[in-house]
């Protein structure tokens, strides 16, 4: 959405708290909703700024609404967290349509990989567990770990942030 106009500073802080999201997500399974909203405030200033205010606010609502529709569906099936929900339509402000919906689909493309890989991971701890449980005397396994959720905002952040620094990237994408 925003042209070069837009100082470098705005973007490595939008940069700064995509990665701090992603951080919190990963060890703490859960997105602030302050970094969200930093985001979209973010994209309110600035977007207006770089284009006219009418059409740059236009367009970070229409990228938030992108953002928001995209992955709704799957925090109502609880796939996602709203964390990652609010967090994506706060970057789709930033982003715009366009580079929103392009996101969202390498995001879950990404997200698909590293899911496959948690289960990878777990299915080689559960194997490992339970051959270990075969060699000692009272035979019963440990008990199994929680099972943790994907930390979505990972490939939602790499996504994103690919998408605003090289937009031109995601244009292979439909």
């Amino acid at each position: 959405m925003l042209p070069p106009l837009v100082p470098g500073a705005a973007t490595a802080a939008f940069l700064a708290l995509l990665a701090a999201a992603a951080w919190h997500d990963l060890h703490e399974r859960r997105v602030p909703n302050g970094l969200a909203a930093g985001i979209a405030l973010g994209a309110l200033l600035a977007g207006p700024l770089a284009w006219s205010p009418a059409r740059g606010l236009g367009m970070a609502l229409l990228g938030a609404a992108v953002g928001l529709l995209c992955w709704l569906p799957a925090w109502w099936r609880g796939g996602l967290g709203a964390g990652d929900v609010k967090l994506f339509a706060a970057a789709g402000a930033w982003l715009g349509p366009a580079l929103a919906w392009r996101a969202t689909l390498l995001a879950a493309l990404l997200g698909g990989v590293v899911a496959v890989g948690m289960a990878a991971s777990a299915a080689i701890a559960a194997r490992r567990r339970a051959a270990e449980a075969a060699t000692t005397w009272s035979g019963t396994l440990a008990p199994d770990l929680p099972t943790r959720s994907v930390p979505y905002a990972v490939p939602m952040a790499m996504a994103l942030a690919l998408a605003a620094v090289h937009p031109r990237a995601l244009h292979l994408l439909p």
